[in-house]
């Protein structure tokens, strides 16, 4: 009876102390790292029950951005908390990664966002931060197409303006202006993005708080079409008797190539339809199980790195399947 209540006793135990509720941390190998925020008003006095939410930071090489047709995405939230009556916040087994916290006194309508906090997988120690609340800010701008718009209704709008330390995005007007109000104090980035353009950034932009920060006028640069080079000298050799056909073109380079795009058609049975990836110069495609008579056309294209977009196809071939 007593080894029974023991293995009852130690099946209770290991029950509890499995933690089933981590939502970003990490194993046991990387520690528990927390962070521990101090909410201060502007007389440095602890401020209790204020929401603090923190934000996982994507990490984005803003160093080169023309590189880039893709914007980073914006932070993520992925914890909540509410200031102790020492106002204090804690956020606890943390996975490796850039942290902010916003903390928010809607009552007051004064917040605050902090600075990147750096969580390192072998960090198991406590990340202490001090937030002082100020009245929001906001900014204020204009951002602007270098090339005319065919539907000129549409002039500088559509354009997305994304703010990588906060969950927030907006989307420009005609004119291209835009605004974020309400904004916590602290230093932000924004991305600007519109298709076919280049991705343009503007970093360190500091909220004054209870004022409009201006952004000079961000100009995008048209993404040239002609750096998609086609395939060219696109072959296909039909090898009846092992059931294949060998596709082959000459290579193309240009700096953003990611790889060829081989596209399978079948005006007969769309089901036979298909599509393949390859940085190589050659495709074999294996159709020794296709019904006799049938007939596909074969295109190629070249695929961009940064933006995912193929240029204008080589082909098409088409191949008339024979037994």
């Amino acid at each position: 009876m007593m080894k029974f209540l023991s293995s009852i006793i130690t099946i209770i135990i290991l029950i509890l102390s499995c933690d089933s509720g981590d939502y970003a941390g990490p194993t046991t190998e990387q520690g528990n790292p927390q962070i521990i925020a101090l909410v201060l008003d502007s007389l440095n006095n602890p401020v209790p029950n204020i929401a603090a939410t923190l934000l996982v930071i994507p990490q984005a090489d803003t160093s080169n951005c023309y590189d880039s047709l893709i914007p980073p995405g914006n932070a993520i939230k992925v914890n909540t908390s509410k200031s102790s009556q020492e106002g204090t916040c804690f956020f606890s087994n943390l996975a490796a990664g850039s942290y902010r916290i916003v903390a928010t006194d809607n009552v007051r309508n004064m917040s605050v966002t902090s600075e990147n906090i750096i969580v390192s997988e072998d960090n198991d120690t406590s990340i202490h931060d001090t937030l002082v609340l100020q009245q929001s800010g906001r900014i204020q701008g204009t951002v602007i197409r270098n090339v005319a718009m065919a539907n000129q209704n549409l002039e500088n709008g559509f354009i997305q303006i994304r703010m990588l330390e906060l969950d927030r995005f907006i989307v420009t007007v005609p004119s291209g202006n835009y605004s974020f109000d309400s904004l916590p104090y602290g230093r932000y980035t924004l991305y600007y993005y519109a298709t076919d353009y280049y991705v343009e950034h503007v970093e360190n932009i500091t909220i004054v708080p209870g004022k409009t920060t201006i952004i000079d006028t961000v100009v995008l640069k048209r993404y040239k079409d002609q750096l998609l080079v086609p395939p060219t000298d696109f072959q296909a050799q039909y090898d009846t008797a092992n059931g294949v056909v060998i596709l082959s073109w000459s290579p193309v380079t240009f700096q953003n190539f990611k790889h060829y795009k081989i596209e399978r058609h079948c005006d007969e049975q769309e089901n036979l339809e298909r599509a393949w990836k390859t940085t190589a110069t050659s495709f074999t495609d294996t159709i020794s199980t296709v019904p006799d008579k049938t007939i596909f056309s074969y295109v190629v294209y070249t695929v961009d790195a940064t933006y995912v977009r193929s240029s204008k196809n080589a082909g098409p071939i088409q191949v008339q399947i024979s037994r």
